[in-house]
């Protein structure tokens, strides 16, 4: 989409979401050393979700940060905290600019959590159960395979709420209509 979108004279820029894991792989680093190497409209976002299905990340690369790769292609990288909307919207709007200019890619690097399973398959063994449906976040137990500590410490980061607390302190929101 990138090529095409340089070749089309126009201001589109495309963006490609992989996780962690996928990132490992050999069409991932193929297809952003193309785009840099051409400098096309492109924003790699790497979600950085702690765990490449049941791979935690310290067993999937050497790197500190994901976003440290980039320097290998000669594009810039972020890395930034993937529950912070206003990060999220600012790296974006930076890169977006970037590659209408045409400065090339971008990778962000987003780091938060995967909550729950890889797929729905995977939730037993990620929880230690299976969960119900709720609107909640299911309770960890010692069979599953996620992290306790980082488990309590994303989920207390969930943007959701969060961000409703700022939006409702910037009188944007009010509580009535956040729930």
């Amino acid at each position: 989409m990138g090529l095409a979108f340089a070749r089309g004279g126009h201001e589109r820029v495309a963006v490609s979401f992989i996780g962690e894991g996928g990132s490992s792989l050999g069409e991932w680093h193929e297809a952003i050393n193309l785009c840099a190497a051409r400098k096309l409209p492109v924003i790699f976002c790497l979600e950085n979700n702690q765990t490449a299905l049941s791979t935690p990340v310290r067993d999937n690369t050497a790197a500190r940060l994901f976003a440290e790769k980039a320097a290998g292609y000669g594009i810039p990288g972020l890395t930034i905290d993937g529950t912070d909307p206003e990060a999220i919207a600012a790296a974006f709007t930076w890169a977006v600019e970037r590659a209408r200019a045409g400065d090339g890619p971008t990778l962000i690097e987003v780091i938060a959590m995967r909550m729950c399973g890889h797929a729905h398959h995977d939730d037993m063994l990620y929880l230690g159960k299976d969960p119900q449906p709720s609107w909640e976040y299911a309770p960890l137990t010692p069979q599953g395979y996620a992290d306790p500590k980082l488990y309590e410490f994303w989920r207390a980061k969930d943007p959701i709420p969060g961000y409703a607390a700022t939006l409702e302190a910037m009188g944007l929101l009010t509580p009535a209509t956040s729930n």
